[in-house]
């Protein structure tokens, strides 16, 4: 049996915390035995500390200094791991501040993760008064933090004027497409709570009810023409750029695996991520394929349209 991995991501004081310690007790209210993974951009501890204050019978473990989006994505195999191994019913992972959840999902579509673990949600929480004080440079980190999340908290309704918010609505549907929930204080109601961990579902090698995001696996075939221009060609045409768009059904914003290439003697690790891609020799001794992360993704029709592209199959 799969186990539900919940990512909870927003901008440096949106209000994460306050909200990740109502998702502890709701798991706990609902008999589920959590771990918790909070990521810090800087080197203090301060979200894990108030968490394990709490709840000191948890597992919370803290990761420091980097994101798990940069310098610290290494280490997020290590702390999934760990969690697996002590067999918990749900993984809860608060990211940085600056983090990107697209990161932690490129990781659990891993073939090592795919039949372990689930997406059960990307929930985001924005302050909605930062986003009504429109300073563009703040505004951009704190949509870009909630841009893949399928359920968002616009936090602080308390402060923001009846007439910004619509506003805010708007700024915020023009990148996320998830569902919009005004609070004051991250404050949720527990019946709602209740109600997404009852409702929850493993869709993620499929398309999941409750998440923006799915991933297929796509088998690749020796061929005599099999390139790298020509795999990342077929990949551009699904690709789609994060920088302030929404994720269009059908586009693809991350894929990796295994690959050995035409006349190549060694296997490659081919990794696509916001329009780079990237090759490097690998020891993988498998057959080939690539796993993509988009919206709305259909097996069928991309490993289709993978074969169309190499005619002489």
């Amino acid at each position: 049996m799969k186990t539900p991995v919940t990512i909870l991501s927003g901008f440096l004081g949106a209000g994460k915390t306050t909200f990740l310690l109502q998702w502890i007790d709701a798991l706990i209210r609902n008999n589920k035995k959590p771990f918790v993974l909070i990521n810090e951009l800087g080197t203090s501890d301060v979200s894990g500390s108030v968490a394990a204050a709490v709840y000191p019978e948890l597992d919370i473990v803290t990761a420091l200094d980097g994101c798990f989006c940069c310098k610290r994505k290494p280490d997020l195999h290590n702390y999934l791991d760990l969690a697996l191994s002590k067999g918990v019913d749900h993984i809860v992972i608060e990211m940085s501040g600056m983090g990107n959840p697209l990161e932690v999902v490129d990781t659990i579509s891993e073939f090592g993760y795919r039949n372990r673990l689930f997406i059960d949600r990307i929930i985001g929480v924005i302050d909605g008064s930062l986003i009504a004080m429109n300073q563009e440079i703040l505004v951009k980190n704190a949509l870009d933090a909630i841009k893949t999340a399928d359920e968002i908290f616009i936090n602080k309704s308390d402060i923001v004027a009846p007439a910004q918010r619509q506003s805010v609505e708007d700024k915020i549907r023009s990148v996320a497409p998830g569902t919009l929930h005004w609070v004051s204080q991250s404050r949720v109601s527990p019946t709602t709570l209740d109600e997404w961990l009852a409702a929850s579902k493993d869709g993620f090698g499929e398309l999941n009810p409750h998440t923006n995001l799915n991933s297929v696996y796509i088998t690749i075939p020796n061929h005599p023409f099999l390139t790298a221009i020509k795999i990342e060609s077929w990949i551009k045409k699904f690709s789609i750029s994060l920088s302030r768009t929404i994720i269009q059904p059908g586009k693809i914003v991350r894929a990796k695996g295994y690959v050995r290439l035409s006349g190549a003697e060694e296997v490659y690790l081919y990794q696509f991520s916001n329009g780079s891609h990237d090759w490097q020799g690998a020891t993988n001794l498998g057959e080939s394929y690539v796993i993509l992360v988009g919206k709305e993704l259909d097996q069928k029709q991309l490993q289709n349209d993978f074969h169309e592209h190499f005619p002489a199959w």
